[in-house]
């Protein structure tokens, strides 16, 4: 017996364009219950093709529909399509640059 998988539905410019007006006003109806925008959001913004669908218009409107559920105290990350790709900041090279600066500081003082 085989099962077939159905091919998640990927969203052109123009359903999306829509959907973000669907869950701006949700978000502005909902009076503080705003999981199945963030639900609604996040399947937006998941899709295969969303970095092509996604232009800084619809980047922007996405934003601000985030901005203002987290702004109302949700706890959520901000997704890199929306926000940017921010590399890992690795704390070990950092505090040991740190600690590099500060000896050759006193080491200049001392001179």
């Amino acid at each position: 017996m085989s099962e077939t998988a159905e091919k998640p539905k990927t969203f052109n410019k123009q359903e999306v364009k829509a959907f973000l007006a669907d869950i701006s006003e949700q978000v502005e109806l909902s009076q503080g219950n705003y999981l199945h925008s963030v639900l609604a959001l996040n399947e937006l913004i998941r899709q295969p093709n969303a970095e092509k669908v996604f232009d800084d218009g619809l980047k922007r409107q996405a934003r601000d529909i985030w901005v203002k559920i987290k702004a109302a105290g949700a706890e959520l990350n901000d997704p890199p399509l929306l926000f940017g790709y921010q590399a890992p900041v690795d704390k070990s090279s950092s505090s040991s640059s740190a600690k590099k600066k500060s000896s050759q500081k006193s080491t200049a003082k001392s001179k």
